[in-house]
């Protein structure tokens, strides 16, 4: 499956509907979660899930950030049909539009996006106590930091990516272990 990731990232694409991008989720970044998981000591399958949902909300924050890199390359990642309801054409994403059909629909993204952590966390304490479930649970805390830097950007992913700045990564890590059971 992670072979077949890595060659579905080799040509342009564009994604029909959120079912056709969930598929390439699990191809390009729920695997990276099984195999993490693996490493990472999960015991418990019925934490398998929640690590496919985990790598799947790692990717969709990619793909929301990547949003004008990714188009400038041919890959267009949002599901065709929900920009479509939205009223926003494909070819706009190069452009930079970025009116409230645009906010609104981010808005929508960024909150599935933020299910996807939320399911994906309730396997955080299936992993090995220690250092793997903190590694874990500090990477998806940070990451999803993406997101609110998102909308602190007011989803105006076009003119600036959105990151995390280390000052940040610094804060959500000190309080993301001092709130999570180790």
């Amino acid at each position: 499956d992670l072979i077949e990731g890595c060659a579905r990232d080799r040509e342009p694409a564009r994604m029909e509907s959120f079912a056709e991008l969930e598929v390439y989720c699990h191809y390009v970044a729920a695997v990276v979660g099984l195999m993490m998981a693996k490493l990472f000591g999960l015991a418990d399958p019925a934490g398998v899930p929640r690590a496919v949902e985990m790598g799947i909300a790692l990717q969709l924050t990619n793909i929301l950030r990547d949003v004008r890199e990714d188009a400038g390359l041919g890959r267009i990642y949002l599901p065709a049909d929900e920009l479509a309801e939205a009223g926003i054409a494909p070819d706009e994403l190069l452009l930079g539009r970025h009116d409230a059909a645009w906010r609104d629909f981010m808005a929508g993204q960024v909150a599935r996006a933020r299910r996807y952590y939320a399911a994906g966390s309730r396997g955080l304490p299936l992993l090995t106590a220690g250092a793997p479930r903190r590694t874990a649970t500090l990477m998806a805390a940070v990451y999803g930091g993406i997101l609110t830097e998102i909308e602190r950007q007011n989803y105006d992913v076009f003119t600036r990516r959105a990151r995390v700045s280390l000052p940040r990564k610094l804060s959500i890590a000190a309080r993301t272990l001092a709130t999570r059971s180790p």
